[in-house]
């Protein structure tokens, strides 16, 4: 009775996990889009007249290209996702999200340094940590327990420093620094909270550590709790934070034909733009949901398997 109940729950988990991931992917592509456009208007409006506006056009050109590689990352979730659902799954897929991952972090580094005019010590966290990530990446690769070990500590300490680099209190809002100062809360790197978006992360490069840990002797219940409480952590920050923008880009949409506003005197198709940004956002809303509800499928299995 036991056995059939957590088979029951692995299959919700699966189909959960499923449309999460799904419903994930297709937001980080479709946020990305404005992002894109957003970004190739700002360099429009720049010209090579100077070392700081070289500077410049060099960091919105990381930017766009960190947003393109953010969009692939959207499609190999979706990809991934499948693949998980049919049992198909490979250490490859994984591997490639996460060196996306790590690169598209490094873009974002690298392009806020030259975006800020002075040492920034989050733009340098932010770089520092997405090269542990991929050295990190590197080590899990090579499949042994050592290596996976290590891989999970570089992942975690890559995590604190990334925590660090997107605090509010360094100063160093990432998205702000290549789009005009709109005076709204623009999001972390991956589209959730932001003092949320860190902790998740190290939660998440801590669930990984104890489940190398845990699972060398024999599989419990453990790694469902570990990867649900970074599932819930994310799920939250996710629902929360792109909500919050995207009510604040409907209230920027809604003061604009008033004179001072900030997108008062921008052409038509901006406004056009951030209307569809805003409503891409309800879609990582609901991932948010989903992982939510994902989170505690995963507790339910854990609770199951734990009962055997």
């Amino acid at each position: 009775m036991v056995r059939r109940e957590a088979k029951g729950s692995q299959s919700i988990l699966r189909k959960l996990v499923l449309g999460t991931l799904i419903v994930l992917g297709g937001g980080y592509a479709l946020n990305s889009v404005p992002m894109i456009i957003m970004f190739e208007y700002r360099f429009s409006q720049l010209s090579i007249s100077s070392l700081e506006n070289i500077l410049e056009i060099t960091g919105i050109l990381l930017f766009m290209l960190a947003s393109v590689v953010f969009s692939t990352l959207g499609v190999l979730l979706i990809v991934g996702a499948i693949k998980y659902y049919r049992g198909r799954l490979s250490r490859g897929i994984i591997s490639l999200g996460a060196l996306l991952g790590s690169f598209y972090l490094l873009c974002l580094g690298i392009g806020s340094v030259l975006l800020t005019s002075e040492i920034n010590l989050g733009a340098i966290f932010l770089t520092i940590s997405s090269m542990l990530f991929m050295i990190a990446v590197a080590a899990y690769l090579l499949g042994s327990y050592r290596f996976r070990v290590t891989s999970s500590i570089l992942g975690f300490l890559g995590g604190i420093l990334f925590t660090f680099a997107i605090f509010p209190t360094l100063g160093l809002q990432i998205f702000q620094l290549a789009l005009a100062d709109w005076g709204v809360p623009f999001l972390g790197p991956f589209m959730s909270f932001t003092v949320i978006e860190g902790p998740a992360l190290v939660i998440g490069s801590s669930a990984a550590l104890g489940h190398s840990m845990l699972t060398r002797h024999r599989k419990g219940p453990a790694k469902y709790v570990f990867y649900s409480i970074a599932t819930l952590v994310y799920g939250v920050g996710l629902f929360v934070g792109p909500l919050i923008l995207s009510l604040s880009f409907l209230d920027l949409l809604w003061k604009a034909p008033w004179a001072g506003e900030v997108l008062n005197n921008e052409p038509r198709w901006v406004l056009g733009t951030v209307t569809f940004w805003s409503a891409s956002l309800v879609m990582l809303v609901l991932g948010g949901i989903l992982l939510i509800l994902t989170s505690f499928a995963g507790f339910v299995l854990a609770f199951s398997t734990a009962k055997e």
